[in-house]
């Protein structure tokens, strides 16, 4: 009897295979993507779409705006959450009940619809988006929101190059109540679908290049698609070179994909006050809180 060879398949290649098949349903809509990254920015009475500045401009591009509120250096609090779209059940009241006690969030995979942009303008109406794509006129991309609006800001993309689409990274600043000092905050949503971890290189090398002309203190957050080995030692060494430490969860309820966690925040010249990691069911990914305040030079 002739035998039937049946090829091994890796856990590796299902799971590109998934994603390939999810991306291409997925966007397979009306997507737009523009050459250039962009920001769409609120100020509280007013919402207006900018090209995205080059980051090496970024203490130059002001906003038009005096702040009127400031971060409270002694006690400040954000949350980082890759939101999926704002697609499930429960997101907004998931969202309304997690923002309670928050300064500063910082959302990926944000979606501006409707419903967002009128919750956003009660409580979090200084807001920046940078837009990665629309899909049947709705902006989706990673945004900066807080009750203080921004000293600065700037966004830069890197296309996946499976689907083109880009993966941005957004970058503001923020005063600190009381220092004279600016919060630097990164944004970051990694390039997912390769295999190799050259791209994530690219996009830390750029990073790297902004927080090394910061003097001051630093919070880098986000989805760092970190679902390998390698991977996850690019993104740890790259921080660790810029002196940024990891935020601890103790539970730690982040979530796993290929077994490793993919989402996190590092931050210097800050100490910890509380994080915490939330469990939720209105996206795939769990949104991590943390209380900071600023460390005595």
């Amino acid at each position: 009897m002739k035998k039937t060879i049946i090829p091994k398949i890796s856990a590796l290649s299902c799971f590109f295979a998934f994603l390939i098949i999810s991306g291409f349903l997925y966007f397979s809509g009306c997507v737009v993507i523009q050459d250039q990254a962009y920001v769409v920015r609120s100020s509280g009475n007013q919402v207006v779409q900018y090209l995205a500045e080059s980051c090496d401009q970024l203490e130059i591009v002001k906003e038009k705006d005096v702040p009127d509120r400031s971060l409270g250096s002694g006690d400040f609090s954000i949350l980082s959450w890759n939101i999926h779209k704002g697609s499930e059940d429960g997101f907004h009241s998931d969202l309304k009940d997690l923002s309670q006690n928050v300064d500063l969030l910082l959302l990926q995979e944000a979606a501006l619809s409707e419903e967002l942009e009128n919750w956003l303008g009660l409580d979090f109406n200084k807001w920046l988006l940078a837009v990665a794509f629309e899909k049947q006129g709705t902006k989706i991309g990673i945004m900066a929101a807080s009750k203080a609006s921004s000293l600065s800001y700037c966004a830069f993309q890197e296309p996946e190059p499976l689907f083109v689409i880009p993966k941005m990274i957004l970058v503001s600043t923020y005063p600190l109540s009381g220092s004279g000092r600016r919060l630097l905050v990164v944004n970051a949503h990694m390039v997912n679908f390769t295999v190799t971890s050259e791209v994530v290189r690219k996009q830390l090398a750029e990073v790297a290049e902004i927080i090394k002309k910061h003097d001051g203190p630093v919070i880098v957050a986000g989805d760092f698609n970190t679902w390998n080995s390698d991977r996850e030692s690019v993104v740890n060494g790259a921080m660790e070179r810029l002196k940024l430490q990891p935020v601890a969860f103790n539970p730690d309820n982040r979530s796993m994909f290929m077994n490793r966690t993919v989402d996190g925040i590092f931050y210097r010249e800050l100490e910890v006050i509380g994080s915490y990691s939330h469990k939720v069911e209105s996206s795939d990914h769990n949104p991590l809180e943390v209380h900071f305040r600023l460390a005595k030079r």
